[in-house]
């Protein structure tokens, strides 16, 4: 009989907003709950280590894990390729706020299992979206620049690890 995660492991989407002047939100939505993480650019640019993270992924790394930085604050990341079930991740992110309670956001971690292609999908519509953003002048002023590199390394090895055209 399937596990209970396993029988909701689709069920999870992602919306990255690029800030102006040097933030994002990386919104994670599982199961129902709704997930915040704030991100700072000061030290990195949270999209590119995202980005180069998950292309290690889809070129046959089994284990990735990152910091994506916050004032104050840290949130760490890993994910890991489940090795019964490699097209499973095994996910976590640290220090992430739950909006829809019925009080006060919970900060808590989140820890899932996704279906690499899912998760993977979501990466990249939600850059595809931003990456065209970008090119429209009063959006791009105001915002850090997008890594385009990473984001063509990142579509080039979700391309060729799936054969699709995106």
């Amino acid at each position: 009989m399937k596990d209970q995660q396993d029988k909701y492991i689709d069920d999870i989407d992602l919306f990255f907003c690029l800030n102006p002047h040097g933030w994002s939100e990386c919104y994670i939505r599982l199961h129902g709950s709704l997930y915040i993480i704030s991100l700072t650019h000061i030290f990195d640019n949270p999209i590119e280590v995202l980005l180069s993270h998950m292309t290690g992924l889809l070129r046959g790394e089994n284990e990735v894990s990152f910091t994506w930085k916050d004032e104050p604050g840290v949130h760490e990341c890993s994910f890991t390729r489940m090795k019964e079930q490699n097209h499973k991740l095994n996910i976590s992110v640290g220090n992430a706020y739950q909006l829809n309670t019925d009080g006060k956001p919970l900060m808590e971690d989140i820890k899932l299992t996704a279906k690499e292609f899912v998760f993977m999908t979501c990466v990249l519509y939600e850059m595809e979206k931003i990456c065209q953003l970008t090119s429209e002048k009063t959006y791009r002023e105001i915002r850090d620049n997008f890594p385009h590199k990473a984001f063509k390394d990142f579509k080039n090895a979700y391309q060729h690890k799936y054969q699709r055209q995106s």
